[in-house]
C-alpha cells in the first residue's frame, strides 16, 4: 500500500511541475505492473486485463471497511481485494459495485431481448469474501409494447408476481443502483 501512495504522489508532482491538469479523481490505485493472486497463481495485473479498454472502480463490497477494486476488461469483471491484491470474484461486465445505506455488494443488471426484459441480482460477500446471491428480480415485456406496464411478467426470486407488488419488493434494491460506483476509464498499452 504504501508503493501505491509514493506512485501516486510522484505522479502528482509530475503533473503538477510540467503544467498539466490532473483529474485527482481518476487515478488508478494499483500499478499495472502489480501482481495479483488469481486462481491460486500471481499474475501481472497488466496481463490478467487483456482488453485495451479497461474499466475500474473502487468500493468497499463486503462491509470490512476495506475498498475492494473491481475492472472490467473483455466482458469480465475481476475483484479484487486490495489488502492482498487477491481476486475474489470473477463476473460479467454488467455487474456494479455498491456500498450504499449500509448495503454493500454486486448490483448485476442484464437488459436481453425477445422479449425486451432486464434481469436484475443483489449479491453480496460473506467475511470470507464468497458471493452469495441475496436475491434475483425480472421483467418480461410481455405485450411487447417497448415499455413495462402492468400487462408484462414480473418475478421476484422465481415468483411471477404483479407489477405492484415487483414496484415494492424492487425498489429499495433499485435504489442501490443509483448508488453504484460509476466505472473510470483506463487505456491499456500492451506492448
Amino acid at each position: 500500500m504504501k508503493n501505491r501512495k509514493i506512485v501516486a504522489v510522484c505522479i502528482i508532482v509530475i503533473c503538477l511541475m510540467s503544467g498539466c491538469t490532473l483529474d485527482i479523481n481518476n487515478i488508478c490505485p494499483v500499478s499495472m505492473d502489480e501482481y495479483v493472486l488469481y486462481n491460486e497463481n500471481e499474475v501481472k495485473l497488466i496481463d490478467l486485463l487483456k482488453g485495451e479498454k479497461v474499466l475500474y472502480a473502487c468500493a468497499d463490497i463486503n462491509g470490512d471497511s476495506k475498498e475492494e477494486i473491481g475492472f472490467v476488461s473483455n466482458g469480465t469483471l475481476y475483484l479484487i481485494e486490495l489488502s492482498d491484491m487477491k481476486v475474489i470474484y470473477e463476473g460479467v461486465s454488467y455487474e456494479h459495485l455498491v456500498n450504499k445505506d449500509g448495503r454493500f455488494g454486486l448490483f448485476y443488471q442484464r437488459n436481453g431481448g425477445a422479449p425486451k426484459n432486464i434481469e436484475y441480482q443483489f449479491i453480496c460477500f460473506d467475511e470470507k469474501n464468497n458471493a452469495n446471491i441475496e436475491c434475483t428480480w425480472a421483467c418480461y415485456d410481455d405485450n411487447q409494447n417497448d415499455m413495462f406496464d402492468g400487462s408484462d411478467y414480473y418475478y421476484f426470486d422465481d415468483q411471477k408476481i404483479s407489477y405492484e407488488e415487483w414496484n415494492e419488493k424492487t425498489a429499495g434494491y433499485m435504489n442501490l443502483l443509483e448508488g453504484a460506483e460509476e466505472w473510470k476509464e483506463l487505456t491499456i498499452n500492451h506492448n
